[in-house]
């Protein structure tokens, strides 16, 4: 077992979810938005990150790496390229604020899911904390009954659902290094956006924020996360991991001029009370079963 860094560990886990953060206003800065096309070079510069990393970590034995992809890591793969497509389609309907509120309740979600599928027990805790953040969706949602924000906001809860999901199914096979699961779950999004694009010719600079979203918004989040997870306690890397409910709607603040409404603020910071609350209640229990524990070899 390699020796534990927990200061290590929130480094690499806050600059994960610095990267995971750009994603809204990255989207902004498309001179020709066009989401689908948006999907297929992300994805695309995702597979590439992906595979130098598995090659260069694996030693070049990237054959043996990607028959390591059972049918979990095919079904994680599939639930991955819907969030994404549910993820990317959300950013373009509605506000980063929202967006990223909404996609805050996969830890949630994932509990639920984790219950249901896995038999994993949820604690009253945790009831509280969903039923403290429907309250917030509630608020958040209750002026857009129609018109753009509505869908946007169905998109963000269909992928945070999908990520829940996505999650349960990475759990229940937890022994298995996932990586090459995601460079085959790349090039399944973009064999899904193919289809949809009408013209697949880009500009460089909107070729060069495809860019900077599938290696440093995906593919750096998701090498640094594999790395972050085991210098922390999960529950201390998930709440690590929900900074991004405060770097994204900055950074669409700040780099697009992006500035959320009253009812999504108000929602937002019932959410984002909820999952912190969640997080903190967490990690006591964790330290007082740490406390509880007989020390000894």
């Amino acid at each position: 077992m390699p020796e534990q860094n927990r200061s290590l560990g929130f480094l690499l886990l806050a600059t994960a979810t610095g990267f995971t953060a750009t994603a809204g206003m990255l989207l902004r800065w498309f001179d020709e938005p066009a989401p689908w096309r948006a999907i297929f070079y992300r994805a695309l510069f995702f597979a590439l990150t992906l595979i130098v990393w598995v090659a260069v970590t694996r030693r070049g034995r990237m054959i043996e790496a990607m028959r390591s992809v059972n049918a979990n890591g095919l079904l994680c793969a599939l639930v991955f390229s819907i969030s994404t497509i549910c993820f990317i389609f959300g950013l373009f309907y509605t506000t980063v604020a929202r967006t990223t509120f909404l996609n805050g309740l996969t830890p949630l979600l994932t509990a639920l899911l984790g219950w249901f599928a896995l038999r994993e027990r949820v604690s009253a805790a945790t009831w509280m904390a969903i039923l403290l953040a429907l309250v917030g969706v509630t608020m958040m949602t209750s002026d857009d009954l129609t018109g753009g924000n509505l869908l946007g906001d169905g998109l963000a809860l269909g992928s945070s659902l999908t990520t829940a999901a996505m999650y349960v199914l990475i759990r229940r096979a937890r022994a298995i290094d996932m990586l090459p699961s995601f460079i085959v779950a790349a090039f399944m999004t973009a064999a899904m956006a193919a289809p949809w694009i009408e013209d697949f010719a880009i500009s460089l600079h909107d070729l060069a924020v495809c860019a900077a979203l599938g290696i440093f918004q995906l593919g750096f989040q998701y090498v640094l996360v594999t790395m972050g997870v085991r210098h922390l306690p999960a529950a201390e890397a998930a709440l690590t991991t929900r900074l991004t409910l405060i770097f994204a709607p900055l950074f669409a603040w700040i780099g697009a001029g992006e500035v959320p409404g009253e009812a999504t603020l108000m929602g937002g910071s019932v959410i984002v009370a909820a999952i912190l609350l969640h997080g903190f209640w967490t990690l006591q229990g964790e330290a007082r079963r740490a406390r509880l524990r007989p020390s000894g070899g």
